[in-house]
């Protein structure tokens, strides 16, 4: 995967890189200084996963290309999960997001892109009203004042 190449330009820092100093990475020739993760810039000088003309380390890349991220705890999904709602969901968290009790056989209801039991979902409902109405009784300096 990395080929040693003669004398050329890192196209990071456009730098002249002596031979043996440099390398070819997926069309890219970098000196080994910029042979580095673009998400968290570590040093991937062995393990390298290209995408959209960038370089990533594994775990970079699998967060952000490959693996499918919990909609309720947005932990990597790597075990086997279900898909809900145009979402992943890791078994144990597709459960309601304010009980967190499992739906078993239930009716769940989807509010905000969150799965409730139909109590919970009532309540969402109610407290979002409520702070709507709260808002829109109060005047307008008033509620500049609560957002500061």
């Amino acid at each position: 995967m990395l080929r040693s190449q003669s004398l050329h330009k890192c196209q990071v820092c456009r730098q002249n890189v002596r031979p043996g100093r440099s390398f070819e990475v997926a069309n890219y020739v970098l000196c080994e200084k910029h042979i580095c993760c673009a998400r968290c810039n570590m040093n991937i000088h062995l393990d390298i996963w290209p995408c959209d003309g960038k370089l990533y380390c594994r775990n970079c890349y699998l967060l952000m290309v490959r693996a499918d991220l919990c909609k309720s705890c947005c932990g990597r999904i790597v075990e086997p999960a279900l898909e809900k709602e145009g979402f992943m969901w890791h078994y144990s968290c597709f459960v309601c997001q304010a009980c967190r009790k499992d739906f078993a056989n239930e009716n769940y209801f989807m509010y905000k892109n969150l799965p409730f039991c139909l109590v919970h979902v009532q309540q969402e409902k109610n407290r979002d009203k409520q702070t709507a109405t709260s808002s829109a009784a109060l005047p307008k300096s008033e509620i500049n004042e609560e957002l500061e």
